[in-house]
């Protein structure tokens, strides 16, 4: 094999700052293709967004219950964020199955 016929590796790809990078999208793709993927990104985070909301309110809820029961100092313990968290992430997996 002579040097004349051996392949001369590419230069590497030049990386685009934030800005070159907006200007690119804009110019070659428009207004949607700069906000592509921005739906299927936010339907990935409605499921953590409501079982964060349910653990909250069923938290409130059990805190809520022993202050009336008069247990004052209310201080959950690591098995009751244990069960809050697995009925809110039962009661969504539930809810969004059906």
């Amino acid at each position: 094999m002579d040097a004349d016929s051996a392949e001369t590796p590419a230069p590497p790809p030049r990386h685009l700052g934030l800005f070159a990078t907006v200007a690119r999208l804009f110019r070659t793709g428009g207004f949607t293709a700069f906000f592509r993927g921005l739906g299927p990104a936010l339907v990935l985070v409605v499921n953590p967004v409501l079982q964060y909301t349910v653990f909250e309110q069923l938290k409130n809820s059990l805190v809520r219950r022993r202050r009336v029961a008069g247990r004052v100092g209310v201080r959950l313990t690591d098995w009751d964020f244990f069960l809050l968290g697995a009925i809110s992430k039962f009661g969504m997996s539930h809810k969004l199955s059906k």
